[in-house]
């Protein structure tokens, strides 16, 4: 059984999952052993320390193992603080594993870009299929590459296989408008994310696939139950491409609260069984037994698992995808459990009352945090703001940190005396920003134009920072992919995390010269600080 570990997550969430897991062995490298929390006792094994498995056999041990046998626990928000560890066994595994490899139609001539986290429930699909395939794997190094980047290998390494973030694809298929000369990727999949119709369209129009598809799934179903295969020509049929048809030996109703089937067309609750689902959640029984329930139209004994996603099935079996029933959300494709953000905003000095939610913004989905300051009369917000901001940051991933921190005086209540989450105020980004100073130089000004139009904001003045109006990383790639396309100059993509204020990284991008194409090795050597979307 593995655990994979991002090391881009902050180290009490490592050693968290280290710790609950039980795990026997750390296996990593030299690199990464420096950044991770061994908790006592736990043994590690750097690989590229031959010196420490020379003498160890080559001989294959004989283990015993069967479907049953667990294969590996991903860990997932959880909404009690803590993340829960999702485990999965080996049959769902390879079912899957089959099912996709039949679904893509992959042969050993393609080759599939490995793209993801391997902490990722996704990465597994990606690289297992193309193997038992046949086919081979080109794996993204620990860099974060601009779309031009990713451009280039795929041509340079025949890549015909490709999964991506939606906006990330968008990003990909702009560049290919832009520059023309396509890789020939005869598949292109999506998931995570509402992909809109415009979207769709400009992939098919840019990037010349035979298939695109998109994917749907939790953890605790095997990565992606639902897959959506779409040709040429074939129309979203709603304003977000749907989720598609289930994969493999699999089950899928939607049902009412009552568990009753819903009709076509008429929105409800998406239960999923049969094949792919997993045991269970490690060590914590009751939480398994409310997601993981009896199945009401299957054998005795076989269970579906509650998705918590709101959906409806269309009369040719396709599903669509319409939301979640409760305040589990999707940042960026990531699952994210609100709660979990505000067990850590509750474990902050002066944090009275907090809730988080997820709203509509310029660039996408975001999250807003509320909070009212147990301290009724405090007396600098944008300190406090500054407070909380970093105080997450060590205990959370980035995509988990609030974008927007609102201060109330009191949460806005139900007659009921429950909280009102339609009466909280919506974030006002300009709100956020700081004293406008105008951009004076031309750099200053052509740099400013290109984070508005990114940002989605009107303007944007020389002490905003990136992050407190809206900025994350997928759009700080459009801005270094930009500022490089536009001006000529190639500032390091990790320049954006570093410097945060508009100002600073105008400072910054001064320093570097413009480049060339032969150049852009050179760029993505800066790239390896940040490693992971």
């Amino acid at each position: 059984v593995y655990v994979p570990l991002d090391i881009e997550y902050p180290r009490d969430r490592l050693l968290y999952m280290m710790q609950d897991s039980r795990a026997q062995l750390l296996l990593t490298d030299s690199r990464a052993l420096q950044q991770l929390p061994i908790p006592a006792g736990l043994t590690s094994l750097a690989i590229d320390r031959t010196e420490e498995w020379a003498g160890f056999s080559d001989t294959a041990p004989d283990v015993k193992l069967d479907g049953d046998n667990l294969a590996y626990v991903i860990y997932t928000s959880g909404s009690t603080g803590m993340p829960k560890g999702v485990a999965v066994s080996h049959g769902p595994l390879v079912a899957h594993i089959i099912a996709t490899g039949e679904r893509y139609e992959t042969s050993p001539a393609d080759c599939e870009l490995h793209f993801m986290s391997f902490a990722f429930d996704g990465s597994h699909e990606g690289w297992m299929h193309p193997l038992i395939n046949g086919a081979s794997v080109l794996i993204r190094d620990d860099s974060l590459w601009l779309p031009e980047y990713t451009y280039e290998q795929m041509h340079r390494h025949n890549v015909t296989m490709a999964v991506f973030p939606p906006v990330y694809l968008q990003q990909l298929a702009e560049h290919a408008e832009r520059d023309g000369n396509p890789p020939k990727v005869r598949v292109y999949c999506f998931g995570g994310d509402a992909v809109a119709q415009a979207s769709y369209d400009l992939a098919w129009r840019a990037l010349k696939p035979t298939y695109l598809f998109n994917g749907y799934g939790p953890t605790e179903t095997v990565v992606t139950p639902l897959l959506w295969k779409a040709r040429k020509g074939d129309p979203c049929g709603a304003v977000y491409a749907p989720i598609g048809t289930l994969l493999g030996n699999r089950s899928g109703y939607v049902l009412d609260a009552q568990l009753n089937l819903q009709p076509v067309g008429v929105a409800g609750e998406l239960y999923l069984g049969g094949e792919g689902v997993a045991r269970g959640y490690l060590e914590r029984p009751a939480l398994t037994a409310e997601r993981f329930v009896p199945d009401p139209f299957g054998k005795p004994g076989s269970r579906v698992y509650r998705s918590g996603d709101l959906t409806r099935g269309r009369p040719d079996g396709v599903v669509d995808y319409l939301g979640r029933v409760d305040h589990q959300v999707k940042i960026r494709g990531f699952r994210i459990e609100l709660g979990e953000i505000e067990a850590r905003l509750r474990e902050q000095d002066n944090v009275g009352e907090t809730v988080v939610v997820a709203q509509e913004g310029p660039t996408g989905k975001q999250l807003v945090a509320y909070v009212v300051p147990a301290d009724a009369n405090l007396a600098d917000q944008a300190e406090f703001r500054d407070s909380l901001r970093r105080a997450l940051k060590t205990r959370l991933p980035d995509y988990m940190v609030p974008t927007h921190f609102m201060f109330l005086a009191q949460m806005p209540l139900t007659p009921n005396g429950k909280l009102d989450r339609k009466g909280l105020p919506e974030p006002d980004a300009s709100l956020l920003q700081q004293a406008y100073v105008a951009p004076e130089s031309e750099l200053e000004q052509q740099i400013a134009a290109i984070w508005a139009e990114v940002l989605r904001l009107p303007q944007v003045g020389l002490n905003d920072n990136f992050f407190e109006v809206g900025g994350h990383s997928l759009l700080a790639i459009q801005i270094t992919s930009r500022v490089q396309a536009e001006l000529g100059l190639e500032v390091p993509l990790v320049e954006v995390f570093q410097t945060e204020t508009l100002r600073a990284y105008v400072q910054a991008a001064a320093t570097f010269r413009a480049g060339s194409a032969e150049d852009f090795d050179d760029l993505r050597d800066f790239l390896s600080e940040l490693e992971a979307i």
